[in-house]
This record gives structure tokens, C-alpha cells and sequence, in this order.
């Protein structure tokens, strides 16, 4: 599936894509409402955390409303956010810390792409992310 492909090498840690991430869909610059994250290293690059967009997806399986589909359209993982019951259990499925969990929305948060546009790919001006499978 297609998902945000990271390299640390080019990331100069500016946080442009957390910021415009949770503009995007939360309207605040927030980093703590964005469903990317980049940790910076101690010594080491920088770490991002997004959703893998994982084929055989344990954040699926551990739902038990089935909130999270395939999207077949845009080849993602997307919720449906009528389904969620706020269970949490995808976020703790989830091996590779790509969900995170927003107490003012009661409900995950994770990368959706953009619906095919994704605007962290867009703003990084080291050109640390882009769309791979």
C-alpha cells in the first residue's frame, strides 16, 4: 500500500509537516494533532512516526467495530470515523507508533494521505518525505 516514506538523512528536524498536518485537519499548528510525527535524535537523525498503511493491518484486526477500512481507491487505511468507539485498541495494535491517540477528538488519529495529496510531502523543504509502497 501506499504510505509516507521517510529519509532521516535529508530531514533537517523543522517540523513544517507536523504543523501543516494538523492545520490541515484540525486547524490548529499543533504537532500533538498531526498524524505525523518527528522525533529528533540525540546524536543520531531524526525519527518519524506515520502510518505505515500495513496490508495485513493489526490496527484492523484489533478493531472490534471494524472502523478501520481499506480504502481501495486511494490503497490506504482509513477510519471511519461513525464506527470508532474510541476503544484505543488500534492505537495500542499498532507495532510501528503510527496512531496516536487526541483527547479533545476522543478518537485516533492517523495519516490518511491526504486523500492523495499529502500536504507533509508538499511543505518539507528538504524533501525528507515522499509517497512510496
Amino acid at each position: 500500500m501506499n504510505h509516507i516514506v521517510f529519509d532521516e538523512k535529508k530531514c533537517a528536524g523543522c517540523n513544517l509537516c507536523e504543523l501543516f498536518c494538523s492545520s490541515k485537519w484540525y486547524g490548529a499548528f499543533n504537532p500533538k494533532k498531526s498524524s505525523i510525527r518527528i522525533k529528533p535524535g540525540e546524536y543520531v537523525d531524526p525519527k518519524c512516526s506515520v502510518c505505515l498503511q500495513c496490508d495485513d493491518a493489526p490496527c484492523m484486526e484489533a478493531c472490534p467495530t471494524e472502523a478501520l477500512v481499506v480504502d481501495q481507491d486511494l490503497d490506504i487505511v482509513t477510519l471511519v470515523e461513525d464506527l470508532c468507539i474510541g476503544c484505543k485498541l488500534c492505537v495500542k495494535a499498532c507495532p510501528y507508533d503510527g496512531m496516536y491517540w487526541h483527547r479533545d477528538y476522543k478518537r485516533p488519529i492517523k495519516c490518511n494521505l491526504c486523500e492523495g495529496d499529502p500536504e507533509c510531502v508538499n511543505i518539507c523543504p528538504k524533501e525528507a518525505l515522499k509517497v512510496g509502497d
